[in-house]
C-alpha cells in the first residue's frame, strides 16, 4: 500500500506531464498577431514610409533573431474608405508560440542602426495611426506556398458551429480544390485558422479562411464550382453544400494587399 508521500508525488507527476503536455500542444501552434490600424488623415503616405524604412528594419532584427518567423504589412483593399474596418492590417508571426519576445524597442532600433529611442518611435507611431484592435489566430491547415508582397489576400471570416465538421471538409474536401487552383495558377494559397482571443458570444466569428490571389484578375475569375466538378466529379454536391451550410456561416469578406514583408535573413 502507498504512503501519503508516495501518492503526493505520482499525483505532482502526473499534473507536471499533463501541463507541460499541454503547453508543448500550444507552442507547436502557429500564432499570428493581428493588429487592425486607421492611419490618421493625410498621412498614408508618410505611415507607409515609416513601415518601409524604420518599422520594417526593427523587424528584421526581430526575424534574424529567431524572435518572429513572420511580419505582413497588409493594406485594405474591399471595403475601404471611411467606413472600412480598417486601413491596415499589421501580422506578426511568433516564433516558437506566445510570449517569444524579449528585446526591447530601445535594443532593437539600435541594433537596426535607427538613430530613434523606444519612446520616439512610439510618439510617432501615434502621431501618424491609431490601433482600433488587435487578436490573436492560430493556424489549422494550410495549402501551398506563402504570400508574396502584392500578392491580394481574400479573408472569409466566419461562424463555425461544428469546428470538427468544417476542418473534415476543408482538409478531404476543399483542399484537393485548393491545390488544383494552385497548380493551376489561379491561387497561389489558402489557410484556415481559428481565433484563440478574444472569445465570448460578443464575438461575431470565431474562425477564418485566408485566400491568396496572384492579382485582382484571378479574384474576378474564381472558377471554384468548375475546379470542384474536376475534382470531386462523383460527390453529391447538394449534400454537400448542406453540409457545409450547416457547419459555418460566412460572416464577412474583405480583401487586403499585401505591401510588405519581413522574414529572417538567408
Amino acid at each position: 500500500m502507498m504512503n501519503s508521500a508516495t501518492i503526493k508525488s505520482l499525483l505532482l507527476a502526473l499534473i507536471t506531464t499533463a501541463f507541460m503536455g499541454t503547453a508543448q500542444a500550444q507552442e507547436e501552434r502557429a500564432y499570428a498577431r493581428v493588429f487592425y490600424v486607421d492611419v490618421k488623415p493625410g498621412k498614408g503616405a508618410e505611415y507607409r514610409e515609416f513601415n518601409s524604412e524604420v518599422w520594417s528594419k526593427v523587424n528584421q532584427v526581430r526575424a534574424d533573431a529567431g524572435e518572429i518567423s513572420a511580419y505582413y504589412l497588409n493594406r485594405a483593399r474591399v471595403p475601404s474608405g471611411e467606413r472600412a474596418n480598417c486601413d491596415y492590417m499589421a501580422v506578426y508571426v511568433p516564433q516558437g508560440g506566445l510570449g517569444g519576445e524579449s528585446m526591447s524597442m530601445d535594443d532593437a532600433l539600435k541594433k537596426a542602426k535607427i538613430k530613434m529611442t523606444g519612446d520616439e518611435f512610439w510618439e510617432k507611431v501615434r502621431d501618424l495611426s491609431s490601433l482600433l484592435y488587435s487578436e490573436i489566430w492560430y493556424r489549422v491547415d494550410k495549402v501551398g506556398p506563402d504570400a508574396e508582397v502584392r500578392n491580394l489576400m481574400m479573408l472569409d471570416y466566419m461562424d463555425v458551429h461544428n469546428v470538427d465538421d468544417w476542418l473534415e471538409m476543408e482538409d478531404t474536401i476543399f483542399n484537393p480544390v485548393h491545390e488544383a487552383r494552385i497548380k493551376d495558377g489561379a491561387m497561389v494559397g489558402w489557410s484556415a485558422h481559428r481565433l484563440f482571443l478574444p472569445r465570448g458570444t460578443s464575438v461575431p466569428y470565431n474562425a477564418a479562411t485566408v485566400n491568396i490571389f496572384p492579382d485582382w484578375a484571378s479574384i474576378g475569375n474564381m472558377q471554384v464550382v468548375n475546379y470542384f466538378e474536376k475534382t470531386h466529379s462523383n460527390l453529391d454536391t447538394t449534400g454537400l453544400w448542406k453540409r457545409v451550410g450547416a457547419s459555418r456561416d460566412i460572416v464577412r469578406s474583405d480583401v487586403f494587399e499585401i505591401i510588405g514583408k519581413v522574414t529572417p535573413s538567408k
